[in-house]
C-alpha cells in the first residue's frame, strides 16, 4: 500500500472520530486534506462529500 495512501486514510480515521465525537462531520477538514495531499481537484469535492455523510449517518443512528 501506497504510503501516502496510509497516512490518507489514518488522517481521515482521525478527523471523523474527532469531528463525530462533537457531532460535526468534518467537510472543511476532508477538503483541506485532500487539497494538501495533491489529490485531483475534480475528485475531492464528491469524496469530501461522501465521507461528510458517512460521518453524518453514524452519529445520526
Amino acid at each position: 500500500m501506497n504510503s501516502d495512501l496510509l497516512i490518507l486514510i489514518v488522517s481521515f480515521f482521525s478527523i471523523a472520530l474527532i469531528y463525530a465525537s462533537v457531532g460535526f462531520g468534518g467537510g472543511s477538514s476532508y477538503l483541506a486534506l485532500l487539497a494538501v495531499m495533491g489529490v485531483h481537484y475534480e475528485t475531492i469535492r464528491p469524496t469530501a462529500l461522501l465521507c461528510n455523510i458517512i460521518v453524518v449517518s453514524g452519529g445520526v443512528y
